[in-house]
């Protein structure tokens, strides 16, 4: 058994493609962590620790060896360098109008 922390934007979908290699592993997640993780549509995860168990698969070892973070839910705010965005309030997108 290996322990994994839950990235800031990850769904447990994101969580089980990252360590498994596939999506259908959100049912080993809960299995492993039914305190932490309930059910699968479980949200706020970031932060908590769990267990799983490691896998060699293509796509488990993959994101393991390059340090790729799967995160599919939109961030809160955004930092990069000193800066910081929040989506809160940033202006809608207006697209280019068109001729």
């Amino acid at each position: 058994m290996a322990t994994y922390k839950i990235k800031e934007g990850q769904t447990l979908f994101d969580v089980a493609l990252q360590l498994y290699g596939d999506v259908s592993a959100v049912y080993e997640l809960v299995r492993l962590n039914p305190t932490t993780i309930p059910h699968i549509l479980a949200t706020n995860l970031a932060g908590q620790t769990i267990t799983y168990e490691e896998q060699l698969n293509d796509v488990a070892t993959r994101y393991k060896t390059t340090g790729d973070i799967i995160t599919t839910r939109y961030p809160e705010t955004i930092t990069v360098g000193a800066f910081t965005w929040s989506v809160a309030w940033s202006p809608p997108f207006t697209p280019a109008p068109t001729t």
